[in-house]
């Protein structure tokens, strides 16, 4: 059985700040990258600010830290409308136990962070106020916080399970027996993430976590694998 242990990310005043070029692609594009997700892609970190307000292009406009190339060998075009400029601001995280600092797209499996930009929607939220999503084997996102997949709570509206809920935009589903499909106990730091008692949890799996590459639980700040 593997074993992978978690740690909590907390954000700090800091944003990084890179200029990147990319392009996005299409079935159609005679260049695709042949890369994972398909496009073409560079970064540069030119450095850090604690202003999160929005950096215009003409900031950086002769800068000589543009990438040129993405990792495949395709070289930006200054003139190709698809060939996108970007400057980019990331929150930087420090690892709470070990100070280790990082942006989201580099943290690690196993680091689990709050996603505060969900605060305003309870029914995403934990009983602190906290939206918890941690990093699981595969580059999956496993909202904590949120419904599992295979969630059997009827919706209000259409009385159809959650999972095969036909309820659309402007009335989505809502839950007629308010729950969490795993409950947590414990701190960010070392969680452990199951199935409630009578009426707290839906009738869904026992507690497990499944993505396409992983299968287990999360027991004592450990991901462990069934």
């Amino acid at each position: 059985m593997s074993i992978i242990k978690t740690f909590f990310i907390e954000p700090t005043e800091r944003q990084r700040i890179s200029v990147r070029r990319y392009r996005s692609t299409s079935e159609s594009d005679t260049k695709p990258c042949p890369g994972p997700f398909k496009y073409h892609n560079a970064m540069v970190v030119v450095g850090e600010s604690t202003e999160r307000a929005d950096i215009p292009l003409e900031a950086y406009a002769n800068d000589p830290r543009w990438p040129v190339k993405c990792g495949c060998g395709y070289e930006f075009s200054a003139l190709d409308k698809d060939d996108h400029w970007q400057v980019s601001q990331e929150t930087i995280y420090r690892r709470t136990d070990t100070g280790d600092e990082m942006v989201l797209h580099e943290a690690p499996v196993g680091a689990i962070w709050n996603a505060s930009w969900m605060s305003d929607l309870p029914y995403y939220c934990g009983p602190d106020g906290r939206t918890l999503i941690c990093l699981m084997p595969g580059n999956h996102h496993w909202m904590i916080d949120g419904y599992a997949s295979n969630c059997d709570s009827p919706c209000v509206n259409c009385s159809r399970p959650r999972h095969s809920c036909q309820c659309k935009h402007p009335n989505p589903y809502k839950d007629s027996r308010p729950h969490k499909c795993w409950v947590r106990s414990g701190s960010p730091e070392c969680l452990t993430v199951g199935k409630g008692k009578p009426g707290e949890s839906c009738g869904a799996g026992a507690g497990s976590i499944l993505v396409p590459e992983w299968h287990g639980f999360l027991i004592n700040g450990e991901l462990r694998q069934c």
